[in-house]
């Protein structure tokens, strides 16, 4: 005779590896688009791009930001192009893009409107600025005033539209809508 108990323990067992096995293969393919073997300061690039991207960690906030061209890249001294890292381009995409920095020794922040190896770079003037457009504070990246000087200043990011008007997260995917 069969005991009913044994086959709803082997059962329960059959369904627990079932799930388990499921679940380690999720942890598998997370890692295989977030590569967590990328350290902070690391250089990145996708397969087949040619932008390079230094990513930085804030507890589990990932970010990245485009260094704008050759030259600012030379101008960093601890930079190597050897240290390039070439991702696939999901790995790439699991770091948010940050438009936001701030030069050494300069309280002041801009946000980044990149075009190929120019730019420009526009002064967000307060506190509540920041805030009003939901930009996160910890994406903000410490540059060098080569590397800042290397975008021309464009109109103060004001809270309202216009000349002065401010890459919006909430209503464009990246600041080009604005430029």
């Amino acid at each position: 005779m069969i005991n009913k108990n044994v086959i709803s323990s082997v059962v329960g067992v059959v369904l627990l590896s079932a799930s388990t096995l499921f679940a380690f293969a999720q942890n598998i393919a997370f890692a295989s688009s977030y590569d967590s073997n990328i350290p902070e300061g690391a250089l990145i690039r996708a397969i087949g791009d040619v932008d390079i991207y230094i990513v930085k960690y804030v507890g589990a906030k990932r970010f990245k930001r485009l260094i704008l061209s050759p030259s600012v890249f030379n101008n960093y001294g601890h930079l190597r192009w050897e240290d390039v890292r070439e991702v696939a381009p999901e790995v790439r995409d699991g770091f948010t893009t940050s438009y936001l920095v701030r030069a050494v020794d300069d309280a002041r922040v801009f946000m980044l409107y990149p075009k190929g190896d120019i730019g420009e770079r526009r002064w967000i003037a307060t506190a509540d600025i920041f805030t009003a457009y939901g930009f996160d504070w910890d994406s903000i990246y410490e540059i060098n005033s080569f590397d800042r000087d290397s975008y021309v200043m464009g109109a103060d990011c004001t809270s309202g539209a216009g000349p002065g008007f401010c890459w919006d997260p909430k209503n464009c995917e990246t600041p080009d809508c604005v430029m």
